[in-house]
């Protein structure tokens, strides 16, 4: 065994092997090194958080509601890190309402080391608060398709009829109706019921007590349309005002059913004063305000109730008046 070590070695030194392999033991170690220093980075969107928000207070307008995060460090380092290591916040603890504002976006660690090199982009963005406010909006039902022959669709009512809907104030003043989602109709030949999906706008910012509604939708058979004028009343009026609407009739349009006379009172039209919307910091300030009433109509028997197809207006402008 020693015969065998000897020749090994004088071989080597003879053709000068351990320099060699020196040489490559030090490259080895040397591209390890290199390799485990080498930086990099990574990118992904994050969205902003608030705080200090008063509660009656609500974000209703951002230049970005999400930022661009870059996080550089160690190659090796930066397998793991994704969006869960970042929270990105802004504190609105002293933001004025109803002020274009710039604000600077803070960022908090999660799960990270210290030695890792976080940029934004933007570090700032744009930002107004508003007050929150909560308003009834009436929902407008809709449907698609084709009943069965001979078939038609009447007026199709939802309960509730109003959905109480809350968020910055210039959005919600603005909202006229919420519709729903379109109720098939395809092939029906007979009244039912179904629960259909309200169709909600501005999500991001605004709040829906419900979101869904039940309709109950009228197919009946096709039969000659009457227009009937009926006169239109306000109903739960409040104590110590006046209410002056700019029409007093409305125009339905009813279906005409064989061998039976349609009687005009047989339906009232009335809108509710109780579901009128007014900001009452304005009508303080105010002798009167203008607002927009919907016309309701009821009938006195189901079927009569059934075979009111319109209402034309449905919605009438009102004047409310302190005494």
């Amino acid at each position: 065994m020693k015969k065998y070590f000897e020749i090994i070695i004088n071989f080597s030194t003879k053709n000068k092997l351990i320099p060699k392999l020196v040489s490559i033991l030090l490259a080895v170690l040397l591209w390890g090194y290199i390799s485990s220093s080498k930086t990099g980075s990574v990118e992904f969107k994050s969205p902003i958080n608030y705080k200090g928000l008063e509660d009656d207070l609500i974000v209703s307008r951002i230049s970005h509601k999400s930022i661009k995060v870059e996080i550089s460090g160690r190659k090796d380092d930066l397998n793991n890190i994704n969006s869960r290591n970042i929270r990105l916040l802004i504190d609105l603890a002293a933001t004025e309402p109803n002020v274009l504002q710039i604000c600077k976006v803070q960022y908090q660690k999660i799960d990270m080391q210290d030695d890792f090199d976080i940029h934004l982009d933007p570090p700032e963005v744009k930002l107004m608060v508003e007050k929150k406010i909560s308003r009834n909006v009436k929902v407008v039902p809709r449907y698609s398709g084709n009943t069965g022959k001979g078939f038609m669709v009447g007026r199709i009512r939802v309960n509730p009829e109003y959905i109480k809907i809350t968020g910055p104030g210039s959005v919600i003043n603005n909202l006229g109706v919420i519709y729903t989602d379109k109720i098939p109709v395809d092939n029906r030949n007979v009244t039912y019921r179904q629960d259909i999906k309200i169709e909600k706008v501005d999500e991001e910012i605004l709040e829906y007590n419900l979101s869904k509604v039940n309709a109950t939708v009228p197919v009946i058979e096709n039969h000659e349309i009457t227009s009937l004028e009926i006169p239109v009343i306000i109903m739960n009026k409040s104590k110590g005002l006046n209410y002056i609407i700019n029409a007093d009739r409305v125009k339905i349009n009813v279906l005409a059913y064989e061998d039976r006379v349609v009687d005009k009172n047989s339906f009232t039209a009335y809108i509710d004063a109780a579901e009128l919307d007014f900001l009452n910091e304005e009508f303080l300030q105010k002798r009167k305000i203008e607002v927009t009433g919907f016309v309701h109509v009821n009938a006195v028997s189901s079927d009569d109730e059934n075979s009111i197809l319109s209402t034309s207006p449905d919605s009438m402008e009102i004047i409310i008046m302190k005494e």
